[in-house]
């Protein structure tokens, strides 16, 4: 009873959540950063190729990096949004089985009261 009650509660607060990530500002952004060709293995670069191909590199590494922290701040505000509700739910599922449990402990008082008095 008391993990279907935590589970129900866990339910309830992923729906919203699910809805909720589904708003414009939570959709991913393609990648744009524009990767450079490699040479085939074994050919030779003149400088100005092997200048262009670095700079290309250093190009794509820090669109890259860019591209990955951006990701990381969208990942990490929801996620702070998402321990929130989780958090709270755990308070709830808590405090539930805290009353099922005091239910259940008055329910077997009565029961054994109501059996003396039978007898």
């Amino acid at each position: 009873m008391f993990r279907s009650a935590r589970l129900a509660c866990i339910t309830l607060v992923a729906l919203p959540l699910l809805a909720f990530a589904q708003s414009d500002d939570t959709i991913v952004p393609p990648v744009t950063c524009v990767k450079p060709a490699v040479p085939a293995i074994g050919a030779s670069l003149t400088k100005a190729a092997s200048e262009k191909l670095n700079a290309e590199s250093t190009a794509y590494a820090a669109c890259g990096d860019s591209y990955l922290k951006a990701r990381r701040a969208a990942t990490a505000k929801y996620q702070a949004i998402a321990n929130a509700h989780v958090d709270a739910s755990n308070k709830f599922a808590t405090e539930f089985n805290a009353f099922a449990a005091s239910l259940d402990a008055l329910s077997k008082a009565q029961a054994a009261k109501a059996a003396k008095g039978k007898q």
